[in-house]
């Protein structure tokens, strides 16, 4: 039965939710209009000196053949729920295309010609009759988009979608898989397709990438078309990319990025891709905002720093961020709840069985007042300017993905070392919806450990930054020494 009623009745679980909203609201500080003009001018030149990651080697047309092959017996032989469809016949392209053969998931709110894009949607919807343009610069390169991969309902939750099978953590199958970008991650952790497209709007493609032990990149807002995708927020939506490694991901990226910014340009004053690997690649300076770090389970906050610690050219900063990241959160997730109102609108009214978690969030959004949107509004942009302030003294800022371990199926509280308990899903964001409210590029990388589950250590760059992030990162990732995922990257860089 559909339910034309609006605003939407509030239930007990969407007056809980107008509730957490409404004190979160309360929590803003009362800031004046922020100054905050754009990018201003840091030290990015250090990080476009630093070297870039490999390139990718296409394909010839035998190991296409035998690449699609793998990829479909895998496919076949792994149960993960990630997958919504799959196309293995798809034709070969160009023989000199830069990411020939290179096999895309892509999450089912972008489009792809021919395939419904549902959105984690039980709704019957018709095939979309052209591809986004992301999917469409992603085919002219010659990569194949060969499979849409799941998510949760409209893009609304970090894990869990009723419409779905589960959508099962090739880590650890009693660990969520994070959201909303779920099925995107596990089909790269898995090794369903070599990198996947998602979507992010407070942490959506680094969150279930550190649960997955991949990398997770959103750039910068803006940088990237969201034509022909399903808008959750149209301030805080980003197009992301999932890999196995920062080198496929910078191979993506650099693709659809296109041409380097104004930013970018003004900063790269040498032509050439940064010292070799037997030069010395110069310092950067991480900040490390204590104040943010002090909410995070200790345990987790450990295990990022020494990673940063480890890295011989990463000199490590304690900052400080008067925007506390609770108030980060909260302004990202005003903004989300009150576009997200009313742009599910129709969405939600027309099928009774939406997933309880998208109408409580649609219910409650829709009863947010002016005035505490534009509290939020103003508090973005103040957060913007802290971070613009950060970036005058420390190349990145670096947190952990999540602030604590990734929760189990289920698991609501979530033990700390120092004896606190975190509650999930309330502090999923605390740390990624940040980059989000100012939309500035941000990246995931896997922490991995002998016999622990892997954690992601979140880089925060300026804006317009994002081929510098994407440096810093493979620095990280090289000097770390961070184990790969085996044969399939190997193969996937070329080594065939």
């Amino acid at each position: 039965m559909t339910t034309k009623s609006w605003p939407l009745p509030l239930d007990p679980a969407a007056d809980a939710e107008l509730t957490f909203l409404r004190s979160a609201a309360a929590t803003l500080p009362d800031t004046g209009p922020a100054a905050f003009a754009g990018p201003r001018p840091t030290r990015q030149p250090r990080l476009l000196d630093l070297p870039a990651p490999p390139p990718y080697l296409p394909l010839d047309d035998t190991g296409l053949r035998q690449h699609l092959a793998r990829a479909r017996r895998r496919a076949d032989d792994t149960a993960t729920g990630a997958l919504v469809w799959s196309d293995w016949d798809i034709s070969p392209t160009a023989q000199h295309a830069p990411l020939r053969g290179l096999t895309v998931g892509v999450k089912e709110n972008i489009d792809v010609a021919g395939h419904p894009t549902r959105a984690g949607r039980a709704a019957n919807v018709p095939p979309a009759v052209a591809d986004a343009p992301v999917v469409t610069a992603l085919r002219n390169a010659g990569a194949l988009p060969v499979a849409g991969c799941a998510m949760t309902e409209l893009a609304v939750c970090f894990d869990g979608n009723p419409n779905r099978p589960p959508v099962v953590n090739p880590l650890d199958p009693t660990l969520i898989s994070g959201g909303s970008s779920s099925g995107s991650a596990v089909a790269v952790a898995a090794g369903l397709v070599d990198v996947a497209l998602g979507t992010d709007t407070g942490g959506s493609v680094r969150v279930p990438a550190a649960a997955c032990g991949v990398v997770g990149v959103k750039p910068t807002f803006g940088r990237m078309s969201r034509t022909g995708t399903v808008t959750l927020s149209p301030s805080l939506d980003h197009i992301g990319v999932i890999a196995p490694d920062v080198a496929l991901a910078w191979a993506v990226l650099d693709i659809l990025l296109g041409p380097d910014t104004d930013t970018e340009a003004q900063t790269r004053h040498t032509g050439h891709p940064g010292p070799s690997p037997q030069e010395s690649s110069p310092d950067i300076r991480v900040g490390w905002p204590t104040g943010w770090i002090a909410q995070a389970d200790p345990d987790i906050a450990d295990r990022c720093r020494e990673v940063l610690d480890a890295c011989g050219s990463a000199d490590v900063i304690e900052v400080d961020m008067p925007v506390a990241a609770e108030t980060a959160a909260a302004t990202n997730y005003l903004i989300l709840a009150a576009e997200a109102a009313e742009l599910l609108r129709d969405a939600v009214l027309a099928d009774a069985d939406t997933d309880p978690r998208v109408r409580s969030l649609v219910a409650a959004g829709s009863r947010l007042t002016p005035s505490e949107v534009a509290a939020a509004h103003r508090n973005r942009l103040a957060l913007s300017g802290e971070f613009a302030n950060a970036f005058a003294d420390v190349d990145l800022i670096a947190t952990p993905v999540l602030p604590s371990h990734t929760p189990r199926i289920g698991q609501t509280e979530l033990p700390a070392a120092d004896g606190r308990v975190l509650e999930w899903p309330g502090s999923a964001d605390l740390f990624t919806a940040a980059a989000n409210a100012t939309g500035l590029p941000a990246l995931s990388l896997p922490v991995v450990a002998a016999k622990a589950p892997p954690i992601g250590l979140q880089l925060i760059a300026p804006w317009g930054q994002d081929r510098a992030l994407m440096r810093a990162a493979h620095l990280l990732e090289r000097q770390t020494q961070a184990p790969t995922r085996g044969e399939t990257d190997t193969r996937r860089r070329g080594d065939r």
